[in-house]
């Protein structure tokens, strides 16, 4: 496999598969109301290591990804409790 391709499947590996199985827990988390995201980072993405710049970057786009999702998931916490605090029978 080629350098680029070791790279590609780096990125693919720890980055997007973090985004992917976050993308398909957060309907089920929406539902309940409810859940818990457990990724896996690395120090290598905050301070780096020597000839790995690939496995650096995707590790710290995994604290990022995090960061994210804890944003989002609050706004539709609170979208839900909106919802929640609504008479009956006024839409």
């Amino acid at each position: 496999m080629s350098e680029a391709g070791v790279r590609r499947r780096c990125i693919a590996v720890h980055l997007k598969g973090s985004f992917n199985v976050s993308r398909a827990a957060a309907p089920h988390f929406t539902a309940q109301a409810s859940g818990c995201y457990v990724h896996m980072t690395s120090t290598s993405g905050l301070i780096g290591n020597f000839g790995q710049a690939n496995y650096s970057a995707a590790k710290l786009g995994i604290a990022a990804l995090s960061k994210s999702i804890a944003l989002d998931m609050a706004e539709v916490r609170r979208a839900l409790e909106r919802r929640s605090r609504r008479s009956p029978g006024r839409g």
